[in-house]
């Protein structure tokens, strides 16, 4: 009974703890969010859209609080939305994610990083239909260094091996998808779907399958409703980065691994 309180004393911590850094994570997100959200080969932006004030360079025009230095007005979508998401999601993964020693530390660090750079792509492709190359690898890279790290503490090189399979075969598929259906699936796309599946290959292949269909219930649930109420037309395109992002995350909620 005691082992009982104490593993849920644990994963009640890690949620607190995991949800606190998402808070931090999602304040940062709207100003690179704002400047990313260009057409592909665009400059990012360089200057309020109000007030036309260049934005300062270097560091300080990257990291802020996404409010413009002389009008004060927001910098794209209020700061609120980026760190209430990124909260949930953080404290999902802490809630969800066994711990055991450092190899299980390792594969959570892989997960939140994913998310954060997740929900920035989300944002970004729902701003602009556009999936930066820069976050999807600089994140592929950072994920897989970690969860080969995490194999190799944990003595099971079976979980990388898994998640790289995984994620080839995603990529495949969708590739096979773009190149059948052109306009439809983007190259982002693409490499966004191997990434969350690199993720999900660490739980293993039932969690793969439901996070490949999950994304597309998703989807047409809510163009149903965008088209009943209105929002939007049947020949619409919607951005699938938001709901890739989504449709791991749950996933991993609601499977085993």
């Amino acid at each position: 009974m005691l082992g009982r309180a104490s593993v849920a004393a644990v994963h009640v911590v890690a949620t607190l703890v995991t949800a606190a850094m998402g808070v931090g994570v999602g304040a940062l997100l709207p100003l690179p969010t704002y400047r990313l959200s260009v057409s592909a080969g665009g400059a990012p932006v360089a200057m309020c859209p109000r007030c036309e004030v260049p934005l300062p360079a270097g560091v300080r025009g990257w990291v802020g609080r996404g409010i413009c230095r002389s009008c004060r007005s927001s910098l794209g979508r209020p700061r609120r939305y980026y760190v209430a998401v990124t909260a949930v999601a953080f404290a999902l993964l802490g809630w969800k994610v066994q711990f055991g020693g450092v190899a299980e530390l390792l594969l959570l660090v892989a997960w939140l990083v994913f998310a954060g750079a997740g929900i920035w792509l989300a944002a970004v492709d729902l701003r602009v239909q556009r999936l930066p190359t820069k976050i999807i690898v600089g994140a592929a890279a950072v994920c897989g260094s970690l969860i080969v790290a995490a194999a190799l503490a944990g003595g099971r090189a079976e979980v990388a091996v898994t998640a790289g399979m995984a994620a080839a075969a995603v990529g495949v598929a969708y590739l096979a998808m773009a190149v059948l259906a052109p306009g439809q699936l983007g190259i982002g796309d693409v490499r966004l779907a191997s990434l969350c599946a690199l993720l999900l290959g660490t739980r293993g292949w039932g969690t793969v399958v439901v996070g490949a269909v999950v994304p597309w219930l998703v989807s047409a649930v809510v163009a149903v409703v965008l088209v009943w109420t209105g929002r939007a037309r049947g020949e619409d395109q919607l951005p699938l980065g938001p709901y890739l992002i989504a449709g791991t995350l749950l996933a991993l909620a609601f499977t085993s691994g």
